[in-house]
């Protein structure tokens, strides 16, 4: 029995080694196979690394592409817009003196922008319309009187360009007070009588120069351009856009 005993226990002994030896082997294959996770991780992550930069590379060119368009596209606006030939008006004696550093009108390309233009008569220098006391101070005035005398003034700086009242295609009038916007209407559509007149925007203002109750400011469509203004020509050479 002894013997026996002894058999099993040492069939348990080699049993217990089998066990150990196989746990040996389990480790080594936890081992390997956390290292081939680790190594499989890394490339993982080195995969996901180059695909990250590569997209921020991506995106860096496309954002360059982008403002490169942005700024050529612009470049190209500005020198177009500075290659316009412009034309000074200048009505001389036919319309009341600038009283600042602006022009009458400025032509560029087939437009004439024509500054605000009040109710003083281009030889007194008086404004149109009003009543004064004794002192110089206005007591009284025909806003009818003044628009005239603004629609006046606006026809002799357009005739300095070759034009007239009907070549405005826009207009800005500013009212001292929109109370007299009935009357100046009235005067209006005497001067203004073509089937399709100009667009207009009537605003009142808190004030205005001198004695005037009422200006105007316009935009005229001239039959030509400015002598020497060609539709400017683009050419991409380099990436630099010249005309």
């Amino acid at each position: 029995m002894r013997a026996d005993m002894r058999r099993h226990g040492k069939g348990r002994q080699v049993d217990g080694g089998a066990l150990l030896q196989s746990q040996g082997h389990l480790t080594a294959e936890r081992r390997v196979s956390r290292k081939a996770c680790g190594f499989a991780g890394d490339r993982l992550r080195d995969v996901n690394y180059r695909v990250s930069h590569e997209r921020w590379i991506l995106y860096k060119g496309l954002a360059l592409v982008l403002f490169s368009a942005l700024y050529l596209y612009g470049v190209m606006s500005m020198t177009a817009t500075q290659a316009l030939a412009r034309k000074q008006i200048n009505p001389e004696s036919r319309a009341p003196r600038a009283l600042g550093s602006y022009s009458h009108a400025v032509q560029v390309g087939q437009l004439v922008f024509v500054a605000g233009q009040g109710c003083r008569d281009p030889k007194t220098g008086v404004e149109a319309g009003i009543t004064l006391d004794a002192d110089g101070k206005v007591t009284a005035y025909d806003i009818e009187v003044q628009t005239e005398g603004v629609l006046r003034n606006l026809s002799s700086v357009l005739e300095s360009a070759g034009l007239t009242l009907s070549d405005v295609i826009d207009a800005t009038v500013f009212l001292k007070s929109m109370d007299d916007f009935d009357k100046y209407n009235k005067v209006w559509g005497r001067y203004f009588t073509s089937a399709c007149p100009p667009a207009r925007t009537t605003v009142a203002v808190a004030d205005l120069p001198g004695r005037n109750y009422i200006e105007i400011k316009a935009i005229a469509m001239a039959p030509e351009p400015v002598e020497g203004c060609a539709p400017p020509s683009f050419k991409i050479d380099s990436g630099a856009a010249s005309l």
